[in-house]
């Protein structure tokens, strides 16, 4: 719901007087916010913070009259709800499906607990993830809505699509990383990469808070770094078993290396959401029920929180599970938390399981935007789009990712994630399906591409290293290098599809 009568640095400070209360839910970021208003001596922080939420309110102003301008609406008519149905568009932000560049940290200690992250996460499992984001972000999900069909009309396509750049791999000593006190061993180990213009993903072993509770995941939200620590620390974290989609099959038992995800604290995540979760704080997006409850630990008169967002209903704390097949708390009905009206616990910012979430809604995509024109320096992720802008922009796609991929779906458009294409039908039967081999591409100079592929043959048990795909072969993997965006070499779809033609089927 939301709160623009309420004095924001009033909203923004309300988790520096939860007397110690920290989320034990399966996200860092009640936590990390709390510490980082409580470490503002100078309160310059909690300034920049209450000024961001007035340039929400700024934003929403103004791409609401748009919409009615867009529309021939009465432009008077500015208050929540209106906007409704005004067909309001990503375009007064940014053109068409706005590319977003991923470079994934992967941390491993190849002593801990007889798994080793370096094996575990596989190209095959990273891909999984990408395309997990992409369905999420551009509404394209296979689950669509689960629940009330009442908030189907809410979901919002934020039109964004994640492009991997690159993985990088570095060993550490330490096998449970704690966030802590503000801890950032992972970014002293595996600097930030440009955080202006790229997404930064760490994968972890163990990821707990100050109280050794094991978190699933924990993304920088804009605004709430220093600036001296700004273009240091931006970024997220992921419990590397709850990184990656497990629903996606691959040509062999790669993604099977860890067992799937197991429930941790009662949370249980196979899908990837957790990824889609925290990258919607990086977002600028708040978890559904504000900030008035965490923990299960009430404040104040026990009234319902807010997140600032008017088509979320006001629901009065996280909930586990599926609430549509499960009482999710002591047999109590937690899906009419609020005045009995209906909860949004499918919303991809609540905690229930990855399968049961499916949606971000049209007022959670209006908030997010309002950082879209807002620089890094200040808070916001402007910096993301300005790649539209380059000259190289212009130059056409390319291809940035390949992967293989089983499904028994005979429709072309849905053998390949949302916005990537078909360029092989390798025609062979496994686990009840076909293999198919299948290319992301990308304008984005930002973006590393592909440059060549080639088939590799390794030692069986060793890593092949980065960008290689399994094949049927036991030893043998499809391999690709990477070159920037401008390079030579680059290459087009149709270059692809030859090139594996050729390795294929020669």
């Amino acid at each position: 719901i939301n709160i623009s009568n309420i004095n924001m640095i009033s909203l923004l400070t309300t988790a520096v007087l939860l007397n110690g209360v920290l989320s034990h839910g399966p996200c860092g970021f009640d936590e990390a916010r709390q510490r980082a208003l409580d470490n503002d001596v100078d309160g310059s922080l909690h300034k920049r913070l209450a000024e961001m939420e007035s340039h929400f309110e700024s934003e929403k102003h103004k791409h609401r009259f748009n919409a009615m301008v867009r529309k021939g609406k009465d432009r008077r008519g500015l208050q929540d709800g209106v906007f409704d149905g005004l067909g309001f568009s990503t375009s007064d932000y940014f053109q068409g499906i706005l590319e977003i560049p991923v470079v994934v940290h992967v941390l491993y200690n190849p002593n801990y607990q007889n798994y080793n992250l370096d094996d575990i996460i596989t190209h095959e499992r990273i891909q999984s993830q990408i395309m997990r984001l992409n369905k999420d972000y551009l509404a394209d999900n296979d689950d669509t809505i689960s629940g009330p069909a009442g908030f189907a009309s809410d979901k919002a396509n934020y039109k964004m699509a994640y492009k991997l750049h690159k993985v990088i791999r570095k060993e550490v000593s330490w096998k449970e990383y704690n966030f802590g006190a503000g801890n950032k061993t992972h970014f002293d180990v595996s600097p930030v990469i440009d955080p202006k213009h790229y997404l930064n993903i760490y994968v972890v072993t163990e990821e707990t808070d100050t109280d050794g509770n094991i978190v699933l995941g924990q993304c920088s939200w804009p605004g709430l770094l220093k600036d001296d620590d700004h273009g240091k620390y931006d970024g997220c974290t992921i419990h590397y078993q709850a990184f990656g989609d497990s629903s996606v099959k691959y040509w062999t038992n790669e993604w099977k290396k860890d067992l799937g995800l197991s429930q941790v604290n009662g949370y249980k995540d196979t899908h990837g959401r957790t990824t889609t979760h925290e990258i919607g704080h990086y977002l600028n997006l708040y978890h559904p029920w504000g900030n008035k409850q965490i923990d299960f630990q009430w404040v104040g008169d026990r009234t319902c929180g807010s997140d600032t967002v008017w088509d979320t209903p006001q629901t009065m704390g996280p909930h586990s599970r599926c609430p549509a097949t499960s009482d999710a708390f002591n047999n109590y009905d937690y899906t009419h938390s609020c005045d009995g009206k209906r909860d949004q616990y499918m919303n991809y910012m609540d905690y229930s399981d990855g399968e049961c979430r499916t949606m971000f809604s049209k007022g959670q995509l209006e908030r997010t935007l309002s950082i879209m024109n807002k620089p890094f320096a200040d808070g916001g992720r402007k910096e993301l789009v300005d790649y539209q802008s380059k000259p190289e922009h212009s130059q056409g796609r390319f291809v940035n990712d390949l992967y293989f991929t089983v499904t028994s779906e005979t429709q072309e458009s849905k053998i390949c994630g949302p916005s990537d294409e078909l360029v092989h039908n390798f025609g062979t039967a496994v686990d009840n399906g076909r293999v198919y081999a299948c290319v992301s591409t990308t304008d984005n100079p930002y973006v590393d591409v592909i440059g060549d592929v080639s088939l590799k043959s390794v030692i069986t048990g060793t890593n092949p290293g980065n960008n290689c795909i399994a094949t049927l072969e036991s030893d043998s993997y499809a391999c690709f290098d990477k070159v920037p965006f401008t390079d030579s070499s680059r290459m087009t779809v149709d270059q692809v599809q030859q090139k594996l033609e050729n390795l294929f089927l020669s």
